[in-house]
């Protein structure tokens, strides 16, 4: 009927099944002649035949006093039968080690089957959304390249106490109009001389959070890429003097509904001066050698 596998029937239609429709298919098929047929809610309520096939509900098929009984897990879809942007926020903080899922709720989110929810599920669903059904793609063949840059906006100078930009960029595409789908990393600094106070995305932020414990991040969205651009900014706060490496390890970028090939030279050293004094009420000051006017 769908793929029955562990006692689990699983569907990936992103409009919705309607619980008659599985009725029907079941009273149609030869393997299930004779049996008496109920879908039920989590609290085993008998579901009306025009609500939509949901993650959880259960199958019971009878036959005098043996019985069979299925968990529907529906892709993408965590209650109702329909993927939403509640069930990509979900994904996403799971992805993220946010969130704990449960086996049925972990197979429902796990689009591509290869036992993890990560960013490749995260970015199907969110693209799946406004279209209705599960988006296929041809796939961006080629790889892009990463590298971190300072902000054109920061000052001259970074001191201790100053706040400061550090731009996530992709470049080296091979084709115009390729749509990126996602990413995500985890960002490395010295939290002793540096503090993460932000990070942004103009164009990657429908989707997207950071676990400050791992400093893995993850941004999902569909956008239309056509020369090199920056796509994330990192907002840091500079604690003390010091030279300082900010670099990014675990990356993935996720182009035209595929993981590309990524080159990544994320690595900058930032040197933080030490910060100007802001005593206004200096009266005097001393040499040991010679005076000052």
């Amino acid at each position: 009927i769908i793929n029955r596998l562990n006692g689990i029937f699983k569907t990936d239609s992103v409009s919705g099944v309607k619980v008659s429709d599985y009725l029907n298919k079941i009273a149609n098929d030869e393997y299930f002649k004779g049996f008496n047929v109920t879908i039920t809610d989590a609290y085993g309520y008998e579901v009306a035949p025009e609500s939509l096939v949901g993650t959880g509900m259960k199958l019971t098929l009878s036959y005098g006093d043996a019985s069979l009984n299925y968990t529907f897990v529906v892709s993408g879809d965590l209650n109702d039968g329909l993927v939403t942007g509640e069930e990509v926020n979900i994904a996403l903080n799971s992805a993220l080690e946010l969130q704990y899922l449960d086996a049925v709720n972990m197979y429902a989110l796990d689009i591509n089957e290869d036992g993890v929810v990560d960013l490749l599920d995260v970015t199907k669903m969110a693209g799946s959304i406004d279209v209705g059904t599960w988006v296929n793609h041809n796939g961006y063949s080629d790889g892009v390249n990463s590298t971190l840059e300072l902000n054109k906006s920061n000052n001259e100078v970074i001191r201790a106490g100053d706040t400061f930009k550090v731009d996530y960029v992709l470049s080296g595409l091979s084709a115009k109009n390729i749509e990126l789908n996602g990413i995500e990393g985890i960002i490395n600094y010295d939290r002793d001389v540096l503090d993460l106070v932000g990070i942004s995305s103009s164009s990657l932020n429908e989707y997207s959070n950071y676990n400050y414990s791992t400093s893995k991040y993850i941004y999902a969205s569909n956008t239309v890429l056509d020369k090199d651009s920056v796509v994330l900014t990192f907002t840091f706060k500079a604690k003390m003097e010091q030279t300082t490496n900010i670099n990014m390890t675990n990356e993935r970028v996720a182009v035209d509904g595929t993981e590309v090939k990524l080159v990544s030279n994320s690595d900058i050293d930032v040197k933080i001066a030490r910060a100007l004094s802001t005593n206004n009420d200096i009266t005097s000051l001393n040499s040991s050698i010679g005076t000052f006017d």
